[in-house]
């Protein structure tokens, strides 16, 4: 019974990835660095947006901005966040001119 749930699952995750890959979506990772204050105020200190499977290969790039931002600020706590997101690209679609080259047939 398991391995049968198991395996429906397993062909949902391959249908889900070649449709996304069809539909030529996305996957970004949008990641801060920030300092929480007493009164709630956060503070930004760095951005990074960057494709999950940049983020994923070059975690190091992110830890050492961490270590730069703690030697910064050494008394402060350095939190990173991380937002995941996707998006549609879009393909450029010929204009009608484009087509007809300016004949009116």
């Amino acid at each position: 019974m398991a391995q049968v749930i198991m395996d429906d699952w397993m062909q949902y995750a391959k249908d889900l990835a070649k449709a996304e890959w069809e539909l030529k979506i996305e996957h970004w990772v949008y990641i801060t660095f920030e300092i929480r204050h007493q009164d709630g105020h956060r503070e930004i200190l760095h951005k990074i947006d960057l494709p999950r499977e940049m983020a994923d290969r070059w975690r190091w790039v992110i830890e050492w901005r961490r270590a730069k931002l703690v030697c910064k600020y050494p008394r402060k706590q350095i939190m990173i966040y991380h937002c995941a997101y996707s998006w549609y690209v879009f393909e450029h679609l010929p204009k009608e001119d484009e087509n007809n080259n300016g004949n009116s047939d």
